[in-house]
């Protein structure tokens, strides 16, 4: 199925990113890759929000649609444990999207970063197993 192949391509392609972040969260690898890392999470922010996109406006209702009970219980759990992510990555997004913002309070970046990684891992993760799979 294609629009499958694409949501999982997404993920590698998000993944990778995240991956990126992940590893340049020391202090020092933040000060010295942070115009690299602002450019990274803006990229991300790209890649999430046709991500998402796509999801709330194709699998989210197809699957909803359907006459599965455990896929619309399944999707219902999904939309509402993880329906935030959008506005929680923006907020993300716009505290870290250029370098002086990043290298203004490292600590904080370094926090946030941590906390936006295991989100996104956690959905990209759960959805590949359990969401994916009711296609």
């Amino acid at each position: 199925m294609a629009y499958l192949d694409d949501l999982k391509r997404q993920h590698r392609e998000i993944q990778e990113i995240i991956n990126f972040l992940n590893v340049n969260l020391g202090e020092n690898k933040v000060r010295a890759e942070a115009s690299q890392l602002a450019q990274n999470i803006s990229i991300l922010s790209g890649k999430l929000r046709m991500h998402l996109l796509s999801e709330d406006e194709s699998l989210y209702p197809r699957l909803l649609s359907g006459t599965d009970v455990n896929a619309k219980e399944t999707t219902e759990r999904f939309f509402k444990e993880m329906g935030n992510l959008s506005q929680v990555f923006g907020a993300y997004k716009v505290k870290y999207n250029i370098s002086s913002k990043i290298l203004s309070n490292v600590e904080a970046y370094i926090t946030d970063t941590k906390v936006i990684i295991e989100a996104l891992e956690n959905r990209i993760s759960r959805e590949d197993t359990e969401l994916y799979t009711l296609l």
